[in-house]
């Protein structure tokens, strides 16, 4: 478990596939996670503004697996410390274009399957209009209101820390045509145990390992929060 109290962090391959399976067993997401394609990521993070990514926590009536959508955020985005009042602010939110089955790793070990494993994938993200996603977000808090998963209903990446723009460097590293993200679980983070790992995929489905990425190896990240005790606005 890394110490860092920072925000959006990379963290090695072995810890992220360490709260991975951490999940617990009672709390079935239906999911793996899922992949984004990174066209709609591109053109936001070329914005001179563009302060980082949120992720809603999302479960549909209809469907028995979470879920997350994404939307940008740009410059300071909310004028309120309660957490709970943040909702999405978009007139439109991206849903992901593929959902990893909860078996997606077969025989492989976790760790293996995050670095050199993969999915087929091909098309584009779904836009989804903001009452749905609030509705679906709602859904997501109460289902799982005494699970410690997630109390907000988001996850939130800051772009930069100390002049490294992680979210930046992660959609423009080598090859990636798409982000995937997996769920993983950290006790040490209730009453918001459920976190989100982002690693960079190629257009073929594959996994792109990443070697080294400033003091540790991977590209797999944490997010706020509670990664951090400051507002990350």
């Amino acid at each position: 478990m890394s110490n860092s109290n920072n925000k959006t962090l990379p963290i090695s391959y072995r810890e992220a596939a360490n709260h991975v399976m951490g999940m617990p067993r009672a709390l079935d997401l239906g999911a793996f996670g899922g992949t984004f394609n990174v066209n709609e990521l591109r053109v936001w993070i070329q914005d001179p503004n563009f302060n980082g990514l949120m992720f809603w926590f999302c479960l549909e009536a209809v469907v028995n697996h979470v879920f997350v959508v994404v939307e940008p955020r740009f410059g300071k985005f909310y004028n309120t410390p309660d957490l709970h009042s943040y909702i999405p602010l978009a007139n439109e939110l991206i849903k992901p274009v593929q959902i990893l089955p909860k078996n997606v790793n077969g025989t492989m070990l976790i760790e293996d399957w995050l670095k050199k494993g993969g999915l087929k994938v091909s098309g584009a993200n779904t836009s989804i209009p903001n009452s749905e996603i609030v509705k679906w977000v709602d859904n997501f808090k109460t289902t799982y209101s005494s699970s410690d998963l997630n109390e907000f209903g988001f996850t939130y990446f800051i772009n930069q820390h100390k002049g490294i723009s992680y979210i930046s460097n992660l959609i423009n590293f080598k090859d990636v045509h798409y982000i995937r993200y997996a769920f993983a679980y950290d006790t040490s983070c209730k009453p918001n145990s459920l976190r989100l790992i982002l690693f960079p995929v190629g257009v073929d489905g594959d996994n792109i390992e990443v070697q080294y990425l400033e003091e540790e190896s991977g590209l797999l990240q944490y997010s706020w929060p509670p990664k951090t005790e400051e507002d990350p606005t």
